[in-house]
């Protein structure tokens, strides 16, 4: 039976700039990771860090079908955001969430199922790297996806090409951009962010990257 690959990649948006404040640590590893996998072997175990994307990758050579559970997505690839999307009975414990999926790959003559476990740290912290405010209900805004019990967002801010300031949220306000400048509609193109945060026990960190403004 042919091996099934799953590939997982764990990835930060590249930094554009330097940290203001000393005191905050700058996330800046790149984890990538391809595992096989055999029809019928032990699930596989994925330990996310903080500031991660999990890609995972069944696809396979004359499949018919793919079906993940228990989201019964049917796509070929999967994306699990932590803190954004929680399948139903994921279970938290000291401070990370965890849970499993399975993947059943139906091929022509025979059918392979594949378990996988992902564990979190409920501080993790996610934002996308592209939106479309175009205001038809979908995609309009561009936020910080995090857990508000174990991270607080201490201050974001969103530069145009320019370095120009485009947006700026504090402690206490929401983390999300609608693509205007003081009501203005911004133009399309590459914008550039950075934040601070700090974890429930104490930890001060920073993101920053980059963001495509699509209309």
């Amino acid at each position: 039976m042919k091996n099934l690959t799953i590939y997982l990649f764990c990835f930060l948006l590249g930094a554009f700039a330097s940290c203001k404040k000393d005191e905050f640590v700058k996330n800046s590893d790149v984890i990538s990771d391809t595992v096989s996998l055999v029809s019928g072997s032990q699930p596989q175990e994925y330990n996310l860090y903080d500031e991660v994307q999990l890609y995972l990758n069944a696809t396979t050579s004359s499949a018919v079908s793919y079906q993940w559970l228990p989201t019964n997505e049917t796509t070929s690839v999967i994306e699990f955001v932590p803190n954004d999307y929680k399948p139903t009975g994921w279970s938290v414990a000291n401070g990370n969430f965890f849970g499993g999926y399975e993947v059943i790959i139906t091929l022509p003559d025979t059918t392979i199922r594949m378990g996988i476990i992902v564990y979190a740290d409920e501080a993790v912290v996610y934002c996308a790297n592209t939106f479309v405010p175009n205001g038809n209900g979908l995609n309009d805004l561009w936020k910080v996806y995090y857990n508000s019990n174990a991270v607080t967002i201490n201050e974001l801010n969103i530069y145009n090409s320019r370095n120009k300031t485009v947006f700026h949220s504090g402690e206490g306000e929401e983390p999300a951009w609608d693509g205007k400048y003081k009501d203005d509609i911004c133009e399309s193109g590459i914008y550039y962010y950075t934040f601070h945060f700090t974890t429930l026990q104490g930890g001060k960190k920073s993101k920053e990257g980059m963001i495509e403004l699509m209309r």
